[in-house]
């Protein structure tokens, strides 16, 4: 019996470790850490606030989170308010893990770009679109179908464009995969997107559904519960990596609000 017990210590010993693992994760414990972070960010022109919503981590892997975050900053002559909200992920039973989110940015883009640059990309804002999924998705070859289209485009009397909305579907077919490209390498199986944009701002909606079979969710690779494990660990690197990305976006936000049109060439003055 002593023999018996003396090999199993050690699997005793893990699957606790992993269990108070599990447990210790909360979401106010891991919000508390990433409220310092941005505490930084925060002063009369410039509120940012990031926190977890939701939070579900077993010994393995997140199995469900949510995220909500506000910036906002005022700048000489414009004002800016970036919101995500209803970012959640859901793993489910493991055959669809499933991400959504809703973006919305609130800035005067007349004072920060113009009508001009507003009128040439909220007309081609839908060939722009393909362009960019063509890029992104050329790999996967006759694998991805896409779908994208212009559902509104209105104008004022003067064919100055108002406001703009386009729609994306993408898809990959699985069983179409090029013979160079493994199942385990495609990270996506499918995204639908709505995006909307007007002289005020732009609102976006996004669902993703993620391939099962992806390799990022092997038990070996790291993912979103082992970088909270070392932010509560007070793990200096994964505290730099975050602060990195809270000061890019930081660095964003200043440059719209300060962003203005730019000037034609002014004539010089003949001798």
């Amino acid at each position: 019996m002593k023999s018996l017990l003396k090999k199993a210590t050690p699997f005793v010993f893990v699957f606790s470790s992993l269990a108070v693992a599990a447990t210790l994760i909360t979401k106010e414990e891991v919000n508390k850490k990433v409220a310092a972070i941005v505490a930084p960010f925060n002063n009369e022109t410039t509120t940012m606030d990031i926190s977890f919503t939701d939070l579900n981590v077993d010994a393995v892997r997140a199995l469900d989170f949510g995220i909500a975050a506000t910036v906002t900053k005022k700048g000489p002559e414009n004002e800016l308010a970036l919101k995500l909200q209803n970012a959640s992920y859901h793993y489910g039973d493991g055959s669809a893990p499933t991400a959504t989110a809703d973006l919305s940015l609130q800035l005067d883009l007349q004072k920060a770009f113009g009508q001009e640059t507003i009128n040439q990309f909220g007309t081609d804002l839908d060939q722009l679109a393909k362009d960019l999924a063509s890029e992104y998705t050329k790999k996967y070859g006759e694998a991805a179908i896409l779908d994208i289209a212009m559902e509104d485009l209105q104008k004022d009397a003067q064919g100055n464009v108002q406001s703009a909305r386009l729609r994306i579907n993408a898809t990959i077919d699985m069983t179409k995969l090029p013979a160079n490209l493994k199942l385990e390498d495609v990270e996506l199986k499918s995204v639908q997107a709505v995006l909307s944009a007007s002289t005020g701002g732009v609102n976006g909606k996004i669902q993703a559904v993620i391939n099962p079979a992806y390799k990022g969710f092997d038990a070996n690779q790291p993912g979103l519960k082992e970088i909270i494990e070392k932010l509560l660990s007070d793990d200096k690197e994964t505290y730099d990596s975050i602060s990195q990305i809270t000061t890019m976006l930081d660095h964003v936000a200043t440059w719209l609000v300060n962003q203005k049109p730019e000037q034609p060439p002014q004539p010089q003055p003949q001798p």
